[in-house]
């Protein structure tokens, strides 16, 4: 990976971020196998014991802190956009997280 990462992926066209985002991972990770997925709870897979994931420092994580509001009165927190380092079953690999808005 490198520091300008998710700067390129998420400028300009907002509708086209997936297609930007996914041409970069693929341009950075040449000859590796690329997967495009949602809905992985990668918290939850390793809070049952089947991997290990550290936060990676490149490009910089991006977390964001949420109220729950009145019925939840705490305070919640939580990855924008990280890449994940990960150990499962003896293979090491990264899981790079996007989240965005738009309009």
């Amino acid at each position: 990976m490198y520091s300008e990462f998710f700067l390129e992926a998420l400028e300009d066209n907002t509708k086209q971020l997936p297609v930007r985002a996914e041409a970069l991972i693929v341009k950075h990770h040449e000859g590796k196998a690329v997967v495009g997925c949602g809905g992985i709870d990668l918290d939850e897979y390793e809070q049952l014991g089947f991997c290990k994931t550290n936060a990676s420092d490149i490009p910089r994580p991006l977390k964001a802190v949420y109220w729950g509001g009145e019925d939840a009165d705490l305070l919640f927190d939580g990855h924008r956009q990280v890449v994940w380092d990960v150990e499962w079953q003896d293979h090491s690999l990264q899981v790079i997280h996007l989240e965005w808005e738009t309009g």
